[in-house]
């Protein structure tokens, strides 16, 4: 059994997939397995992982399957997996030389179910767009990033708590997160910016889901993170209102804004229903919690304390306005 297992969904990205498991196979660390997830590609991804599978035929394994997504990719992808360790890259993005090892130190040092890191956003100039590092000091940390990339998991209790990625067109690895952020105190956070977090503007996750549609499973999203028992309440409900601003703003620029407003006032209810004392939540402050990006507190603040119909207008138009 090795050490760590990497997991990398592929789907059209012969452009990018070398570039990502090269930065894998020039890690200090050695004790790994790639798993190769070609969800269905169309393009000649196939044949580059091929490549990759037989001459490193002892650690690289390649599964085809038809497109499904990467939701079910992920996690049929976590029952391939033998390492004592699980982390996820996607393919477009990549990773420092001393990034396992990093996160395997950490891992040892405590005995942790999960160690959560930073990254660094990265165009094709290779320019850095931010850097975002979390801070031990503030647990809040934890719930920043919600992507799956930037942690390592350990297996045996992703297995044990039987956590999945929400087979979801939005949300699924909020939804991820928020089932192992809820499962266990056996956590820590590392000062490691080594992931690379590429900004592709033909990728999937910067075209899809900004049309506002019945298709559209937010709402799902929302019930089923509601389901997930925890303790943790008050910072739970906090990022429950950052997950709906979220998702205001991401819908803001390509739909008409009557549309927009319906949405609000949609989850509106939805939030008064579910967290009828929201508004005295102690995490709702100017900025937002502590370990929270400034901007992204603001705009929770401002979006959830607005109660009436024409301070919900103002706030999204001049939102809009800037954004164009």
């Amino acid at each position: 059994m090795c050490e760590v297992s990497i997991i990398i969904p592929v789907y059209n990205s012969e452009k990018y997939i070398s570039r990502c498991i090269d930065s894998i196979l020039n890690n200090s660390f050695d004790n790994y397995e790639i798993i190769l997830m070609n969800d269905g590609s169309t393009d000649n991804s196939r044949k580059i992982c091929e490549g990759y599978c037989n001459k490193y035929s002892s650690f690289v394994r390649l599964y085809n399957k038809k497109n499904q997504g990467v939701a079910k990719t992920r996690n049929e992808a976590i029952g391939y997996a033998s390492g004592k360790y699980i982390m996820f890259i996607d393919n477009d993005d990549w990773i420092d030389e001393d990034y396992i090892l990093s996160y395997v130190n950490e891992m040892k040092k405590g005995n942790y179910d999960v160690v959560f890191g930073g990254y660094e956003r990265i165009n094709e100039k290779n320019k850095i767009l931010n850097r975002v590092a979390l801070s031990k000091k503030h647990d809040f940390s934890k719930y920043k990033i919600v992507a799956p990339w930037a942690k390592m998991y350990k297996r045996d209790f992703l297995i044990k708590h039987k956590i999945k990625f929400l087979d979801s067109n939005i949300g699924e690895d909020i939804y991820f997160n928020f089932q192992v952020i809820n499962a266990t105190k056996k956590t820590s956070i590392i000062n490691n910016t080594g992931y690379k977090w590429f900004y592709n503007e033909t990728s999937i996750s910067n075209t899809l889901h900004k049309k506002i549609s019945k298709k559209l499973q937010f709402n799902y999203l929302l019930d089923e993170l509601y389901k997930i028992n925890t303790t943790k309440k008050g910072i739970n409900e906090y990022f429950f209102l950052k997950t709906i601003t979220w998702y205001i703003f991401y819908i803001l620029n390509d739909n008409d804004f009557n549309s927009v407003l319906q949405e609000k006032k949609h989850y509106d209810r939805w939030i008064e229903k579910k967290f009828p004392n929201y508004k005295k939540n102690r995490y709702l402050r100017l900025f937002g919690p502590r370990g929270e990006n400034a901007f992204t507190g603001l705009a929770v603040y401002i979006l959830m304390k607005i109660s009436f119909l024409n301070l919900n207008v103002l706030f999204l138009k001049l939102v809009k306005k800037r954004r164009k």
